[in-house]
């Protein structure tokens, strides 16, 4: 089976290490899942180019294969070597002559992100995937600054007549089916997952306090979130549920730490942090963190916070459950099937019941340990193995 990704996001993301979120994962994960499998020849594309893959290119250290490129016919071939594999890079232009070639030999053509290529439309032998992430700015455009036609929109009109779809949770398949007029059967659930290499409990108590101190994190207790800074995550009102909880229980040892980069319209956080008055100094905004450095605040927390009004997965929680955390999360979207009973769920705009299980996992240290056992159970039903499988498939079924 002759098999093309989109491998865009990868170069986007070694250009810019913060932007290593959902999307570049998957597309990491995938690449590294498919090639050298029996029966899979993988070629890439990259839709952004002359950014993008070549800064993927420059990074291939972290891939264990030999990748070339032919940047135009007119010019010479840039060879990146190492041992093994050997995998094609190709550009999409401005004419598509690259891609029209590589699909007359392709049975399969796969974008995780960006609209399927008019190249790609326009022939039917090979069969075309779009993964869909989320619906959330088509359902939730208050979400957003951008009010125009969202990029996920252009995506599923570019596959919708014929193509196929990966979505990453039932809840985000349920979205997709229920919004467009699409056959359920030509959709395929590939759950998301969490590296076990680096997600995954630490009792080196020393270390984590090491890692702690790197962020500014004092030696005592505290509660984890971990999101972009913007309005869906519903940071403000973790804030505001965390100064209700230490002001009401007049607790003098325990802090709020908020882990992640600023999205949108992040002043409602920045208002409610300076409005803690007394408090503020309970509440530590790391900015971005490494994720070598992730597993180890993980494991410090005494629980992780996330009460985000809709994700179309949430690999945050499941991170956090890998590492061991007991996690209090909301009630909404695809949440619930990525915690199953292991999670603490609460209706995310009531911040009294936010206050309430804090105070629970903070005062009771054998619900903690638990939720603990429970977070472990339930992450070990997530593997990216599984999601490889999944993935190769869907694409089986599209060629029968």
């Amino acid at each position: 089976m002759k098999i093309i990704i989109d491998a865009m996001a990868l170069g986007a993301a070694y250009a810019n290490p913060t932007g290593r979120t959902g999307v570049f994962r998957v597309v990491d994960q995938l690449v590294k899942g498919i090639d050298g499998r029996k029966n899979c020849d993988l070629s890439l594309v990259a839709t952004n180019f002359s950014r993008d893959a070549n800064s993927f290119l420059k990074e291939q250290k972290d891939y264990d294969q030999h990748i070339v490129y032919p940047t135009n016919k007119d010019r010479l071939v840039e060879k990146v070597r190492n041992r093994t594999h050997q995998l094609n890079l190709w550009p999409i232009n401005r004419l598509e002559t690259n891609l029209e070639k590589l699909l007359k030999i392709s049975d399969v053509y796969h974008s995780p992100y960006m609209p399927i290529p008019e190249a790609v439309i326009n022939q039917h032998k090979t069969k075309s995937f779009l993964t869909v992430h989320d619906l959330i700015p088509i359902l939730h455009p208050e979400y957003f600054e951008d009010n125009g036609r969202p990029l996920v929109a252009v995506a599923i009109e570019s596959a919708i007549n014929e193509g196929w779809f990966f979505c990453v949770s039932n809840s985000t398949k349920n979205d997709l089916c229920t919004h467009y007029p699409i056959d359920p059967n030509r959709v395929f659930v590939t759950h998301l997952a969490a590296s076990r290499s680096r997600f995954h409990k630490i009792d080196d108590q020393l270390k984590i306090e090491t890692i702690k101190a790197k962020y500014g994190i004092a030696e005592q207790p505290y509660f984890l979130s971990l999101c972009t800074l913007e309005p869906r995550k519903n940071v403000d009102q973790i804030i505001r549920s965390f100064i209700h909880l230490v002001e009401q229980e007049a607790i003098h040892d325990l802090n709020l730490v908020l882990i992640g980069s600023k999205g949108w319209d992040f002043d409602p956080i920045f208002s409610a942090i300076k409005n803690a008055n007394r408090f503020k100094s309970r509440i530590i905004v790391t900015g971005f963190v490494d994720d070598a450095d992730l597993a180890y605040l993980y494991s410090g927390a005494f629980g992780f916070i996330y009460a985000s009004f809709y994700e179309g997965f949430g690999l945050p929680p499941l991170e956090a459950m890998q590492c061991g955390l007991p996690v209090v999360t909301s009630n909404t979207s695809s949440l619930p099937e990525v915690v199953g009973e292991a999670g603490i769920l609460i209706d995310p705009r009531d911040g009294t019941a936010l206050s309430q299980q804090m105070l629970n996992l903070y005062q009771n240290e054998s619900l903690r340990a638990e939720l603990s056992i429970k977070s472990i159970k339930q992450a070990e039903k997530f593997s990216w193995d599984n999601f490889v499988e999944q993935t190769i498939y869907g694409y089986q079924k599209s060629l029968l």
